[in-house]
């Protein structure tokens, strides 16, 4: 039987048995007492006991003795499955463990010792279990006694050193000690190896590629040691313009920025400048003129420094710069040409002429909004009065051409003309106001609509819909409260608009996610999940955009949708109970699919981006979008009179609800054209307040809230 029965079949025979765990108890002991050395059949009952509230201690015991077992287990799938069930144990008891515990150590210890000249082997596929289970104390074991068989090759010395900052940064908050010496560990072993590296290039496990010097800074940062680092990325051997650093341009940047946090500004300033002087003679749209931060860093170090806060020498640099024919089109220069003016920090001031002159240069892009609108606002009244006017003279000074290409250039150089004259004057504009503006924004979508043009991505003018829709929820605003009708025939004939916007524009997520909004503020749920359905939002772009359909989801869509529009729908988009169950699974399966990228290819261990990794598993973990969905599905489970039964959700740690989380819902996704004294745009169409942590901790967050296949309402 021990050669015929395999964890695959015990996986089956699960799968048969269901819930019926009793009957499969009964089973197995008999199974068990024709072969009791049967492992299989010693994990398949360690299993069911712990599907028994009342023989976990049972099970826990089960699993021990197969650790202890004499012969030892050997085969490698059966020692991981073992490594697993302690792991889970373990983590029901407590969330942050960073270890299966010493016995199930030693099994893997022994099953390496029997292996004989194969212990790398069992090694790595105790790394990959320990990975997978997020228990970095077993995987740094694992990397150790891998660095220990394999001396010569340095991959696992780096890997070792990476593994032992993961183990440290897991346990930070709950055992801090560890934390410390993990730390101590991992900094010992890579200042060795930059030491090695200073003083024998070519040693054994000096630092010799980029992934190796991006750890180095990766750790570096993460303990302070900012100034050591420093001197690194400034070493002949070992740093930025080393046969190592390779003049990545990764690697400047982090140069800047720690000159930055420890305002060493005169070195940041002459930094700066050297490369940028030294790009005057590279090819135009070089890395380093390309790259904002040297401009940004160069001013700001620039307004810190007495002789250089009148920016002469800035000035200078820029107008060499802007004498180059080629770079006359370059956005980075031109930002900078624009900003300059603003080095004096005891008398910033904005130069109209010169926001003038780059409205000109880029009317045609969506840039040139984006880049202009913090520096317009802050012109005198008088001064923005005649910025306006000039984009509106410049624009109908402009015939419309009949070449569909140029056409849409005319478009977009309107439609940059109508933002700024929202942002300058419509957006505090009376009703009339607002009204005239809603004509113009029309008249130019009209335009648009007319064109046959292929939509695969946004469109120029189809902004200029989305002003008059911002217009007409403004209008609505301000209508009294006595004139419910009149307020309300704006947000209908808003909502209208979104209709020919997305026709026009199918593959636009933002025109879809505006709509969504939109929608949910009128009560159109079915519609509103129509949209979120088409926006195609993939795994954990959902951690940052799902709260545009889901917040407040259990007030206007708590009940399933049975209307002929939403049959067309995909079947869990008609349930907002199914909705919110399939969005919660993505965490679970996104960070499973992170841990098993990071442990499944330990040859080629990518140990500088797995701190990368950790620290993304980290935030979906503690996502605060993660206990607002659990929250709706509450509530909305509550209205229906349904049961809520548990759900293993792993993902939250419901008696540490909301401690440290990690909010990373981004509503920048929303168009927002208001000036920066006016609410934002996004919170004139939310059905609500913004759910924050303070909200959510009053909710009910028993193991009862957890979501579960829901039964329909009879």
């Amino acid at each position: 039987m021990s050669n015929r029965l395999t964890l695959a079949k015990v996986d089956e025979l699960d799968k048969t048995y269901g819930r019926n765990h009793k009957q499969a108890l009964k089973d197995c002991e008999k199974k068990l007492q024709k072969d009791p050395k049967n492992v299989v059949l010693q994990i398949w009952k360690a299993n069911l006991l712990w599907k028994s509230p009342k023989q976990k201690d049972e099970a826990w015991d089960v699993c021990m003795g197969l650790c202890k077992r004499e012969p030892p287990i050997t085969d490698l799938e059966i020692v991981a499955r073992i490594h697993e069930f302690a792991g889970l144990v373990l983590s029901r008891q407590n969330s942050s463990i960073n270890s299966a515990g010493k016995e199930v150590q030693s099994m893997w210890q022994k099953a390496a010792k029997a292996a004989g000249k194969n212990q790398s082997n069992v090694f790595i596929s105790m790394f990959q279990t320990s990975v997978k289970l997020d228990l970095w104390s077993d995987a740094q074991l694992a990397m150790l006694n891998l660095r220990n068989l394999n001396r010569d090759e340095p991959k696992y010395y780096f890997g070792y050193i990476a593994v032992s900052q993961l183990a440290a940064d897991n346990v930070r908050d709950v055992d801090p000690k560890a934390a410390e010496t993990d730390s101590k560990w991992a900094f010992a072993f890579l200042s060795k190896a930059v030491e090695q590296t200073l003083s024998n290039p070519s040693a054994r496990n000096a630092v010799g590629s980029l992934n190796e010097l991006r750890l180095v800074a990766q750790i570096y940062r993460k303990q302070g040691k900012r100034k050591e680092l420093l001197s690194i990325l400034d070493n002949k051997d070992i740093g930025i313009t080393s046969k190592v650093g390779k003049n990545d341009p990764e690697f400047t940047k982090a140069k800047v920025e720690l000159m930055e946090e420890e305002e060493m500004y005169a070195d940041l300033y002459k930094f700066c400048y050297d490369i940028l002087k030294a790009g005057l003679n590279a090819p135009d749209g070089s890395v380093e003129t390309s790259d904002w931060s040297m401009w940004s860093h160069l001013m700001q170090s620039a307004a810190e420094l007495p002789g250089k806060k009148d920016g002469k020498e800035v000035e200078e640099l820029i107008q060499e710069y802007m004498a180059r024919e080629p770079s006359q089109k370059e956005r980075n220069i031109w930002m900078a040409y624009l900003s300059s003016s603003r080095i004096p920090k005891d008398a910033p001031r904005v130069d109209i002429e010169r926001c003038k002159k780059y409205f000109d240069h880029f009317f045609e892009l969506h840039c040139c909004f984006t880049d202009l609108r913090h520096l317009v606002i802050s012109l005198e009244l008088d001064e923005r009065g005649s910025f306006v006017e000039y984009t509106i003279s410049s624009t109908n000074a402009a015939p419309e051409p009949e070449d569909k290409a140029d056409q849409l250039k005319w478009i977009m150089k309107k439609l940059n003309s109508l933002k700024f004259e929202y942002l300058l004057r419509a957006a505090k504009g009376d009703k009339q106001t607002l009204e005239a503006f809603v004509r113009k924004c029309l008249d130019l979508y009209k335009k648009r609509y007319e064109l046959d043009v292929d939509a695969s991505g946004p469109i120029a003018g189809d902004e200029a819909a989305v002003l008059a829709i911002m217009c007409l929820v403004k209008l609505h605003d301000l209508t009294t409260s006595k004139d419910v009708i009149s307020a309300e025939k704006y947000y209908i004939q808003a909502a209208a608009l979104c209709r020919p916007l997305i026709e026009k524009s199918p593959a636009d997520r933002q025109v879809r996610l505006f709509a969504v909004k939109l929608y949910m503020l009128l009560g159109l749920g079915s519609m509103a999940s129509e949209q979120y359905l088409f926006c195609r939002i993939k795994e954990i772009m959902q951690d940052t955009l799902s709260h545009t359909l889901f917040s407040r989801l259990s007030i206007t869509h708590p009940f399933p949708s049975t209307t002929p529009a939403s049959m067309r729908l995909e079947k869990p988009f008609r349930d907002s109970c199914t909705m919110l169950q399939q969005a919660l699974t993505i965490y679970e399966r996104s960070i499973s699919k992170i841990r098993g990228f990071m442990g499944q290819a330990l040859p080629t261990f990518q140990f500088d981006k797995a701190l990368e990794f950790n620290d993304m598993i980290i935030r979906l973990s503690t996502s605060y979008t993660v206990r607002l969905l659990l929250v709706e599905f509450g509530r909305i489970c509550r209205l229906r009179g349904q049961e809520q039964s548990a759900l293993n959700y792993g993902s939250v740690d419901f008696d540490d609800w909301l401690s440290k989380l990690s909010d990373n819902r981004d509503d920048g996704i929303t168009y927002d054209f208001e000036p920066p004294d006016l609410t934002p745009f996004a919170s004139r169409i939310r059905n609500g307040p913004v759910p924050n942590p303070r909200s959510t901790s009053s909710a009910p967050r028993t193991p009862q809230t957890r979501p579960s296949r829901p039964s329909r309402p009879s």
